[in-house]
């Protein structure tokens, strides 16, 4: 094919859609009927209306087409501050850990992900729910002592690489920054997560600025909150003020 007969084939398509009969044809042909949306007819007509026209088809779940079909959720009015929290450092300080939520909290969240090595669960109980072994990992910088286990520092393990570590040592299955990297991956996520739903909120970039710097105050953590929200909280106060007045 020379680049001109390239350069002037039909761009590909692709549709979500959902079949609907299927037929084998006398000389073997398997026949299947597609059903679209009224939306993508127009598209889809343009792009496969030609006899002939090559296709190819793709199975995916039921709950990738739901999600497909979602509205895109639009961004709250607050996204910017949001990104500077997160990048700030915020989740990341332990003095924060504390003020979300108990280190016993931490562990039962962790409980109930899947193995930070392979991906995979260890216990399973009648209802359903799976579980890993919350490892912890063990500093003397993180307060771990000879038969103390530091809070915030538990990752989820299956049974067996539990098992492997108190036998052969963490680094037996990964090198000890991986260790480290994923403690601070994992607490920081568990106080992402848990303090926004404890805020009754399902996305920071919702949250005014006013309401987490009462909750850090409240806490004595004011200090760990970006500047960018004490000032967005400072204006919006002065703002009220002077409306007020008019």
């Amino acid at each position: 094919m020379n680049d001109e007969n390239f350069d002037s084939e039909e761009p590909s398509a692709a549709f979500l859609g959902s079949s609907s009969s299927a037929k084998t044809m006398a000389d073997g042909t398997l026949r299947i009927t597609i059903d679209l949306s009224p939306a993508d007819a127009i598209g889809a007509f343009t792009a496969f209306g030609k006899p002939g026209s090559a296709v190819a088809i793709a199975r995916i779940t039921d709950k990738a087409a739901v999600e497909a079909e979602r509205p895109t959720r639009v961004k709250g009015p607050f996204g910017e501050l949001a990104k500077k929290l997160v990048q700030s450092g915020f989740f990341r300080s332990p003095e924060v850990w504390a003020g979300i939520g108990t280190d016993e909290e931490y562990l039962e969240w962790v409980k109930h992900k899947p193995s930070a090595i392979s991906g995979e669960f260890s216990e399973f109980h009648d209802t359903g729910e799976q579980y890993c072994i919350p490892a912890h990992i063990r500093r003397v910088q993180y307060g771990s002592g000879t038969a103390e286990k530091p809070p915030y520092c538990a990752i989820p393990l299956t049974n067996a690489e539990h098992q492997q570590t108190h036998q052969h040592g963490d680094s037996s299955l990964r090198p000890e920054e991986w260790w480290d990297k994923q403690r601070i991956k994992y607490v920081s996520k568990w106080a992402f997560e848990t303090l926004k739903g404890k805020m009754g909120y399902d996305s920071y970039t919702d949250m005014a600025p006013h309401r987490l710097v009462d909750w850090a105050s409240q806490r004595e953590l004011i200090q760990y909150l970006p500047l960018a929200y004490i000032n967005a909280e400072k204006t919006a106060t002065e703002t009220h003020e002077e409306e007020s007045e008019a």
